[in-house]
């Protein structure tokens, strides 16, 4: 239902019922609303991985994010003033369930990681290296880099006061042929 529709069929409660009466079942009904979009996850009978469990974390805000743009529009448009206000109406229904879910998730992260490292490690594998590149200013740089070790003895030689030690390199530029 889009956020006019929804503003419609408020307004057209507040004529025949006090609005006293209709924002605390709104507010439950988006409640209800907000806790079938989460239930997805605990609805499994043994706990899903980690990585499981946030990706449809990451689902049930997509859809919560819509909602909640949906009451921003209602509750703006003055409805329900005399009730409540903008933050409290989306504290109650939204920010305080969110939070029970993410301390569950965090909960759910302590535990996959206090399981891990009482599991015997097993054969660490080796980091992956990453490529090298072949960039002309990795050359220019290992190029300073061989420069730096063949001039210098000591640090107070890498600060020559008379010159630059890499003055012979400035007339190279990084799209020129350099030969290391």
């Amino acid at each position: 239902m889009n956020s006019y529709k929804r503003l419609e069929y408020v307004q057209s409660l507040c004529a025949f019922t006090p609005v006293e009466e209709i924002w605390p079942r709104y507010r439950t009904i988006r409640t209800h609303q907000v806790d079938g979009c989460l239930s997805t996850r605990s609805s499994q009978e043994e706990s899903p991985p980690f990585l499981e469990s946030v990706k449809t974390f990451e689902i049930a805000c997509q859809k919560i994010c819509v909602m909640i743009t949906e009451d921003f529009e209602l509750l703006n448009s003055g409805v329900f003033a005399n009730v409540t206000s903008f933050f409290k109406a989306i504290q109650e229904i939204y920010l305080d369930r969110l939070q029970d879910e993410v301390s569950t998730l965090v909960d759910g992260l302590l535990e996959e990681i206090t399981s891990n490292q009482d599991k015997p490690s097993q054969k660490e594998k080796p980091p992956k290296e990453l490529p090298k590149s072949t960039s002309e200013f990795v050359k220019l740089g290992a190029l300073k880099g061989n420069l730096r070790r063949q001039q210098s003895k000591s640090l107070d030689s890498l600060y020559d006061k008379n010159g630059d030690p890499f003055s012979d390199l400035q007339g190279i530029l990084p799209g020129s042929q350099l030969q290391v």
